[in-house]
């Protein structure tokens, strides 16, 4: 199992062997996602911000996503685009 790290803006980290806490310098207000492989499975990516005053803040690296499946006809139809909203 393997992980990368990055703090979003910013190259990501070489993969390393999985473990369970890592150092890791972020910054206040900018998001840091990792990405974790299993052998035999996909990859998935996780991601926290937390601004100067300690609370929680976006933690993705797009503003929209959209998606596809068969209740869009995969992506043909026009229903399926997601955009970041505020609280």
């Amino acid at each position: 199992d393997s992980f990368r790290v990055q703090n979003v803006g910013e190259e990501w980290s070489t993969w390393k062997s999985y473990q369970a806490e890592t150092a890791w310098t972020s910054k206040p207000g900018v998001p840091v996602l990792v990405q974790y492989h299993a052998e035999g499975s996909s990859g998935y990516v996780i991601g926290d911000c937390k601004s100067e005053a300690g609370e929680s803040c976006f933690s993705s690296w797009h503003s929209s996503m959209y998606m596809r499946g068969e209740w869009n006809n995969w992506g043909h139809d026009a229903k399926g685009t997601m955009h970041l909203v505020d609280d």
